[in-house]
């Protein structure tokens, strides 16, 4: 049993002791997103594991469940933008390898989100993998109409004749 407890318990309440002696991956997570280096962001990327208190459910609390939905929804979305801001700054770097694995992980996330798919694109391309960047156009445009029934964007449809055309420079 820790010292002091981790919760505090009431007959109408279970609340977390935040004067417990503890580690939360949010928290790391939430502080090492706000970095400037890329270890610390990296490391908050390698924190993320999936939806917060996924599988977790108080089915008769349903405050509870509203807040853990916003929170979830919160944290996916710091994660995407942590993602995008990772895969920038190595791309800036010219580690255009590396800032691709954090920019398709964007893609895995919300495959419909263009900026993540130029982003996907665009480094392809400058890693001198064109092939493969008109193949991720290709597939940005399935997921597009198939999921959201529209065409890519006009800085998406640029992106790729630039690509086509061998006109991108870093």
């Amino acid at each position: 049993t820790a010292e002091p407890a981790y919760l505090i318990i009431s007959r109408e309440a279970i609340q977390f002791n935040t004067g417990s002696d503890h580690a939360l991956d949010v928290v790391d997570f939430v502080r090492l997103a706000k970095e400037e280096g890329i270890e610390q962001l990296e490391s908050a990327v390698a924190l993320y594991q999936g939806e917060f208190l996924d599988g977790f459910s108080a089915s008769e609390a349903a405050p509870f469940e509203d807040w853990a939905r916003l929170e979830a929804e919160q944290l996916h979305r710091a994660y995407r933008e942590l993602l995008h801001h990772l895969a920038g700054v190595l791309e800036n770097q010219g580690k255009y390898d590396r800032a691709l694995a954090y920019a398709r992980r964007q893609v895995e996330c919300e495959a419909w989100d263009e900026s993540a798919q130029r982003q996907v694109m665009r480094l392809l391309a400058l890693g001198g993998r064109r092939g493969e960047a008109m193949v991720q156009y290709d597939a940005c445009c399935k997921v597009l109409e198939l999921e959201l029934r529209t065409k890519p964007a006009v800085e998406t449809v640029l992106l790729y004749e630039q690509i086509r055309d061998g006109e991108l420079r870093a």
